[in-house]
């Protein structure tokens, strides 16, 4: 059974390479653009996963080329390096997540879901918490979190991802 309906408008294209791979990735995607001579997507996300001995980071953004979009978007994007900012031990991370759409300055706002990934010891990054399986416990001071969450702000879907250390 498919996640998304049939009369869903989002299409995934889903490329992978790193390094030099990954520039001949966006290299063929800028060609298949000129070569149809119209954009590939009007609004979309890019997320971009590294790994440096041991250490894994992941960031998506979302792009629009719409003004509607590019001012959600906008927003969204300052909204989650606010909320990247303040994330402490005070609270549990769906506490602190639950409240803070309050400081997303849009008309109107729909938390779809989230998910926080940390490094265990040498493996890649793995859920530590998430919308679906929310933890009752605290994150403990200094640890390291990759925070993704996807959003809908004035009827423009939304998707971000940004690395952050927990405050004590």
């Amino acid at each position: 059974m498919s996640i998304l309906s049939i009369s869903d408008p989002r299409r995934v294209l889903s490329l992978s390479g790193g390094g030099f791979l990954g520039l001949y990735t966006a290299a063929v995607l800028e060609g298949l653009e000129a070569r149809a001579r119209v954009p590939l997507a009007r609004r979309f996300a890019v997320r971009a996963s590294i790994a440096y001995k041991g250490a894994w980071v992941r960031r998506t953004r979302s792009f629009a080329r719409d003004p509607q979009g590019a001012r959600a978007m906008a927003s969204a994007d300052a909204w989650l390096t606010e909320l990247a900012s303040y994330i402490s031990v005070r609270d549990t991370l769906a506490w602190q997540i639950a409240i803070a759409p309050v400081l997303l300055r849009a008309a109107e706002v729909l938390r779809r879901s989230w998910m926080a990934e940390s490094c265990k010891g040498s493996y890649p990054l793995e859920v530590v918490d998430s919308s679906r399986s929310p933890s009752r416990e605290t994150q403990v001071a200094g640890t390291f979190l990759v925070l993704s969450v996807e959003l809908t702000v004035d009827d423009v879907p939304w998707l971000g991802a940004a690395p952050m250390f927990v405050r004590a």
